[in-house]
C-alpha cells in the first residue's frame, strides 16, 4: 500500500481529518474542542482543567453503562453559571455517546420545557452537521419518522426524549437520565415548588432507567436552597451519588477534595472568573444569589440574614469554659461575648413551632425557653426532633415542666399547633396561642418594627448556651446562618415568637402597629 504523499495538500487535509475522527472517538474532551466551532462558530472555546475532569468522569460512567458494569454511584454535578454545564452534559455527551454504542437511550429535562428542547435541538444539530456526518455517518442514522426537537431516534435502537420537570411521564425508560438546572432560581424560594420538583423526581423521572442497578442518573445545577434536589439527594441518600462541586472560589467543600490542587490563586477558572469578575458579581448580586450560583452554597459561608458572628453565648456562673469563636470571612477570628449567666430573669418564656408529621423528611418540632435579663435574651433549653402527635404533645408538657417559671408557653395557631393547644389547654393554664403573620422571613427581620429579632441579634442582645454544655447550640446557628434557604427554618418561629413576646414586655409597644 502507498502512504499519501504529505506533500500534496488534500492528501494531508485527509490524514489530519483521519487523526480528528480517531481522536475524538477515543475521548469525549477531544470531541468537545473538536464539535465546538459547530455549535459556537466565530467564538473561540476557553479552555480550563474542569472542562477534561468532567468529560472524563462523565466517558468512564457512560462506558460502564454501555458494557454493563454494575455502577455504584449516580453523578451530581455542581458548577458555577457560564463553565460550559449544559454543553458538556447535555448536549456533546449523547451525540459522542452514539459514536461508540448508538443504542444508548437517553431521558433529559430541565424545569422548562424550552431549555430541554434547546439542548436536545443542539444536539441533534450537532449530529446533522456536516462535520459530524463526514466522519460518522456510517455509525448510525436518525430515522426520519421519529425526529422531532423533543424526540428523534437512530436506526440502532437510540433514542433521546426531552421533558420539563413536572412534564406529563413519558411512558418510556432510559439507559442514562439528565436532569439539567431542575428549577429555576425563582421558585426555589418557594417550599411547594421545591417539594414539587422531588416529587417528580422521585415519581417520574429516578425510576425511568431501563436497568436500575447499570442505568446512570446525572443531576447538574447550580445550588440555590439547602432543600433543592441536590441537598434533598445528598441529605437523603448521600452513599448513592459522586458528588462533583466545584465552586467558583476554592473552599473547604470542594469536592473531589483533592481537586482544590487544581485551582490558582484559590480561583477555579482564573481567566474567566478573576478576583475582579467575581468581586463585581458579589456586588452586583445579593449574597444568596452570589454564593449559591458560584460558591454551591445555598447562603454566604458566615451567614446570610444572620452572620454567625451575632450571637453571644453564656456559661454557668463559675464555670471555666472556653471561647467561643468564628472564622472572618477575611480570615480574621472573631471571639463571641461570653457572658455569666445572671441569677434571676426579668421574664421567661417558652415557644414551640409544630410539626408532628413523625418521618424524616417532615418538618420537625421545636420548643425554646429563652428568658429576658435586663436589654438581652438568653436562650435557656431547647427540645428538637421529628415527632408524632403524642410525643410532641408530652414534650411541650415535659419542657413545661422543666421550667414552670415561664410565664407564658406560646404555640403557633396554624398547621398542627391547633391540634395540641386544644389537648393542653386545660393543662397548662400559661397556653397562649399565636397567629403567624406574614412570611418567616418578615416575622424574623420586619424592619417596620421597633426591635425584630433579627436586630436584636445584630445588636448582640441575644445569648446562647455554650457549645460545650449545649452541643445542639451549632445545629441552632448553622440553621440560622442559611435561613431562609435552609432545609429546616423550625427553630426560626420558635426564637422569633419568644424573644418578640419578651421584648414587647421590656418595651412596651416595641411590635405595635
Amino acid at each position: 500500500m502507498v502512504e499519501p504523499s504529505l506533500s500534496d495538500g488534500a492528501d494531508l487535509a485527509y490524514l489530519l481529518e483521519e487523526q480528528e475522527t480517531r481522536l475524538c472517538e477515543q475521548r469525549l474532551y477531544n470531541f468537545l474542542i473538536c464539535a465546538w466551532e459547530i455549535l459556537e462558530p466565530g467564538t473561540a472555546l476557553e479552555l480550563n482543567w474542569h472542562y477534561l475532569y468532567l468529560c472524563d468522569e462523565l466517558q468512564r460512567a457512560i462506558a460502564d453503562v454501555a458494557n454493563g458494569i454494575t455502577k455504584t454511584q449516580d453523578i451530581i454535578v455542581n458548577v458555577p453559571p457560564r463553565t460550559l454545564k449544559t454543553t458538556i452534559v447535555s448536549v456533546i455527551l449523547n451525540a459522542w455517546t452514539w459514536l461508540q454504542w448508538p443504542h444508548l437511550r437517553f431521558l433529559t429535562a430541565s424545569y422548562a420545557d424550552n431549555l430541554s428542547i434547546e439542548a436536545s435541538w443542539n444536539t441533534r444539530r450537532l449530529i446533522q452537521s456536516e462535520w459530524y456526518q463526514d466522519r460518522w455517518a456510517d455509525k448510525y442514522g436518525l430515522m426520519g419518522d421519529q425526529n422531532v426537537k423533543n424526540f428523534y431516534s437512530n436506526d440502532n435502537g437510540g433514542y433521546r426524549i426531552s421533558t420539563s420537570v413536572g412534564g406529563a411521564a413519558t411512558g418510556r425508560g432510559g439507559d442514562v437520565i439528565i436532569v439539567d438546572d431542575p428549577q429555576s432560581a425563582e421558585e426555589a424560594e418557594s417550599e411547594s415548588s421545591r417539594a414539587r420538583v422531588i416529587s417528580w423526581w422521585g415519581k417520574t423521572m429516578y425510576p425511568r432507567l431501563n436497568d436500575q442497578r447499570i442505568g446512570l442518573r446525572i443531576v447538574i445545577q447550580q445550588r440555590l436552597h439547602e432543600n433543592d434536589l441536590t441537598g434533598y439527594l445528598l441529605r437523603t441518600q448521600p452513599k448513592s451519588y459522586r458528588h462533583i462541586n466545584l465552586p467558583a472560589e476554592a473552599a473547604a467543600d470542594v469536592k473531589p477534595p483533592r481537586l482544590r490542587e487544581r485551582y490558582e490563586g484559590g480561583l477555579l477558572f482564573p481567566s474567566r472568573f478573576g478576583r475582579e469578575q467575581l468581586d463585581d458579581a458579589r456586588r452586583r448580586l445579593s449574597s444568596y444569589v452570589y454564593e449559591g450560583q458560584y460558591n454551591q452554597r445555598p447562603a454566604p459561608e458566615e451567614g446570610g440574614l444572620f452572620k454567625r458572628w451575632y450571637w453571644g453565648y453564656w456559661r454557668p456562673k463559675g464555670m471555666d469554659l472556653p471561647p467561643v469563636q468564628t472564622k472572618m470571612p477575611d480570615g480574621r477570628v472573631y471571639t463571641h461575648a461570653l457572658v455569666d449567666l445572671p441569677e434571676e430573669c426579668d421574664d421567661k418564656v417558652v415557644a414551640w413551632d409544630m410539626s408532628f408529621k413523625g418521618t424524616a423528611g417532615s418538618d420537625r418540632v421545636v420548643g425554646d425557653v429563652w428568658a429576658q435579663y435586663g436589654a438581652s435574651a438568653f436562650l435557656l433549653d431547647e427540645m428538637c426532633g421529628t415527632m408524632e402527635f403524642l410525643k410532641a404533645k408530652d414534650s411541650v408538657v415535659e419542657l413545661y415542666e422543666r421550667h414552670q417559671d415561664a410565664s407564658a408557653v406560646l404555640i403557633e395557631d396554624t398547621a398542627n399547633g391547633p391540634a395540641i393547644i386544644n389537648t393542653l389547654d386545660d393543662v397548662l393554664p400559661c397556653l397562649i396561642p399565636v397567629k403567624a403573620v406574614g412570611s418567616k422571613t418578615a416575622r424574623a427581620t420586619d424592619s417596620s418594627k421597633a426591635m425584630s429579632v433579627l436586630a436584636r441579634a445584630e445588636a448582640g442582645n441575644l445569648y446562647l448556651p455554650h457549645p460545650a454544655i449545649a452541643p445542639w447550640v451549632e445545629d441552632y446557628v448553622a440553621e440560622f446562618a442559611v435561613f431562609p434557604k435552609g432545609a429546616h427554618d423550625d427553630r426560626i418561629d420558635a426564637t422569633v415568637y419568644a424573644v418578640r413576646r419578651l421584648t414587647e414586655i421590656t418595651l412596651p409597644g416595641a411590635f405595635s402597629a
